[in-house]
C-alpha cells in the first residue's frame, strides 16, 4: 500500500516536470504554440486525475485488508496459529486448537482418575482436527503426568478417545509413551500388546522382542488380516522356522503383501513359491489396484507370465504416471525380467505374439522365448487386455 503512495507522489511529481519543461518551451516558442501547449497541460491533469482516483480507491482496499489482517493476527496469535489472508489457504488451519489446549492443566500430585480426566480434556480438545504434526504440543502434555503414571496413558491408548473424528489421540500417546517407559513399564506394556498394537513401535524401539517374543508368536499366528510391518519385522527377526507358516499366511491374507515379502524373502530355509502364487491370485482380482501392481512385481520373479502381462499392459499407460516416475518404473521393471528391447509398442507386439511360448529362467528371473523349440503353453496364460 505505500508503493502505491509513493506511486501517487510520483505521478505528481511527474505532472509538475511536465508542466515545467512546457513552460520552457512555451517561452521560446511562437505565441501560436502557447495555446498547444496550455491544451497539453489541461489533458495532463485530467489524465493525472483519473489516474489518482484509481490510487485513492486501491489504498481504500488495502487499507480495509490491512485492518482484516491486523484482526487475524491477532486472533491467530491467540491459537498459536499464524494468520491468513481473506481468501489465502492457511496450511494450518485445522491444526491444534490451542485456545483450548492453553487452558487444560494438569493438577499437583494427580491421582488415577484425575489423569485420566486430564487425558480426557486433551482428547477432546483434539478432536475435529484435521492437520497432525510431530511438532503438536499434545504430546508434551501428555508427557507431563510423568514416568510414574505410563500406566494412565496405556490405559488411554486405543480408547479412541475424542470421538471418531480427526486423528484422536493415539498419534500423541506412542511417542508420549515411548518417551516416558522404562524396565519397570515394560510388563504392562507387553500385556496389553494384544489390544493395543500399536505398542509395538514402543517395543521395537527399547528393544523388547525377545521378552514380548511370546505375543508377538501368537498374535499373529491367530491370523489377523492386519498388523503393523513392524510386527512382522519383529517375528521375523526370530528366525525361527515354526512361525514360518504363520507369516507365510499373512503375507497370503494380510493388506500389505509386497512389505511383507520384502521382510521374509530372505529368511533361511524359508520357501515361498506356493505362497507368492496363492497371494498373487488374491491380488490380482482384489479392489486395490495399487496392492495389485505392488504384488505383480513380486509375482514376476516367481515365473508368473500374467503379471508380466499386467505391467506390459501398463506401459505409456498415463493413469499409472506413462512416462513419468512411476511409468518409467514399470519400464525398467519389465526391461529387467525379458530378453527382449525395443519400444513400449514392439515390448507389447513381442509378448502379444510370444505369450504362451515364453519360458522363464529362475536365476536370472527373465522371460525369453527360446528358438526353434515347440514349447508348451505357459503357466497362467495371458489374455491381452485384462489388468487389474
Amino acid at each position: 500500500m505505500y508503493l502505491l503512495r509513493i506511486c501517487r507522489f510520483t505521478s505528481i511529481a511527474l505532472f509538475f516536470a511536465l508542466c515545467t519543461v512546457a513552460t520552457a518551451a512555451d517561452q521560446s516558442s511562437a505565441p501560436d504554440d502557447s495555446a498547444k501547449t496550455a491544451q497539453q497541460q489541461k489533458q495532463f491533469l485530467q489524465e493525472l486525475k483519473k489516474v489518482n482516483a484509481r490510487l485513492d480507491a486501491m489504498n481504500a482496499r488495502l487499507d480495509k485488508l490491512q485492518k482484516q489482517f491486523d484482526k487475524l493476527k491477532k486472533a491467530g496469535a491467540a491459537n498459536n496459529n499464524p494468520p491468513a489472508m481473506p481468501g489465502v489457504p492457511n496450511p494450518n488451519q485445522g491444526g491444534p486448537d490451542m485456545a483450548k489446549l492453553n487452558k487444560i492443566k494438569l493438577p499437583k500430585n494427580p491421582n488415577h482418575k484425575q489423569l485420566m480426566r486430564y487425558i480426557q480434556k486433551i482428547a477432546d480438545a483434539t478432536a475435529g482436527q484435521r492437520m497432525i504434526s510431530d511438532s503438536d504440543p499434545q504430546t508434551r502434555m501428555l508427557m507431563k503426568v510423568g514416568s510414574k503414571h505410563v500406566d494412565a496413558l496405556i490405559d488411554a491408548l486405543g480408547e479412541n478417545l475424542g470421538g471418531n473424528m480427526g486423528p484422536g489421540l493415539d498419534y500423541y500417546l506412542v511417542p508420549a509413551i515411548t518417551r516416558l517407559a522404562g524396565p519397570d513399564n515394560k510388563k504392562a506394556i507387553i500385556n496389553h500388546l494384544s489390544d493395543n498394537r500399536q505398542l509395538i513401535k514402543i517395543i521395537t524401539n527399547k528393544g523388547w522382542e525377545q521378552d514380548a517374543k511370546k505375543t508377538l508368536i501368537k498374535v499373529l499366528k491367530s491370523h489377523p488380516r492386519h498388523l503393523p510391518s513392524a510386527w512382522i519385522q519383529a517375528v521375523a527377526s526370530f528366525e525361527d522356522k515354526s512361525t514360518y507358516d504363520a507369516l507365510k499366511h499373512y503375507f497370503i491374507v494380510g493388506d500389505n503383501k509386497a512389505q511383507t515379502f520384502r521382510i521374509i524373502e530372505y529368511l533361511p530355509g524359508i520357501k515361498l513359491n506356493d505362497a507368492v502364487t496363492k497371494a498373487w491370485q488374491r491380488a490380482k482380482h482384489s479392489m486395490n489396484p495399487w496392492g495389485s501392481m505392488m504384488m505383480a512385481r513380486v509375482a514376476i520373479r516367481y515365473g508368473h507370465v500374467d503379471a508380466l502381462g499386467i505391467m506390459i499392459d501398463k506401459l505409456g499407460n498415463k493413469q499409472w504416471g506413462g512416462m513419468g516416475p512411476f511409468g518409467q518404473s514399470i519400464r525398467s521393471l519389465v526391461l529387467r525380467h525379458i530378453r527382449f528391447r525395443g519400444s513400449d509398442k514392439k515390448i507389447k507386439a513381442w509378448f502379444n505374439k510370444h505369450h504362451s511360448q515364453l519360458q522363464f529362467n529362475k536365476q536370472s528371473e527373465t522371460f525369453y522365448v527360446a528358438q526353434g523349440l515347440s514349447l508348451a503353453p505357459c503357466r497362467n496364460p495371458w489374455t491381452p487386455g485384462v489388468s487389474v
